[in-house]
């Protein structure tokens, strides 16, 4: 009788330690998710998994503009990218994700036959007085 007490107690102590180290391992886990926006990413407008609230980025004004230069003249032609993308997609380049930009530039490249490439430029005003802008372009020659 006393060696099944101590089969079974040396269980119990063998399933404590592994949901101690799934504990630990979960913590580990969502304290990496928000810290590598901080620590390591190359995309300052990337806030997926980032500890957001009150943030300057959420909460600045942001504008973009899209243009497609055309193969025939050469000229720049503004593009409404709000008709082409709706209020949903178009609330969501407004982030100004590099990626996301880059997509829409992409679409904007398969929907407009007649460009050679499109161009985009994102302005976010931030709290303090500065501008932070970037641009965007996309050879439309190498997108099917």
């Amino acid at each position: 009788m006393k060696s099944t007490s101590i089969i079974h107690s040396k269980t119990i102590e063998d399933v404590n330690i592994y949901i101690h180290v799934f504990v630990l391992a979960f913590t580990i886990v969502q304290l990496y998710l928000p810290l590598r926006y901080y620590l390591f990413n190359d995309d300052p407008l990337d806030e997926r998994f980032a500890w957001r609230m009150f943030s300057e980025i959420a909460m600045s004004g942001k504008e973009i503009e899209f243009w497609a230069e055309m193969r025939d003249s050469g000229l720049e032609v503004p593009i409404d990218h709000e008709s082409f993308l709706g209020d949903h997609w178009t609330s969501i380049v407004l982030r100004g994700k590099r990626q996301v930009v880059d997509n829409a530039c992409s679409y904007f490249c398969r929907e407009i036959e007649k460009a050679r490439s499109v161009h985009a430029h994102f302005v976010m005003y931030k709290w303090e007085g500065g501008v932070y802008e970037t641009f965007h372009n996309k050879n439309c020659e190498n997108i099917v």
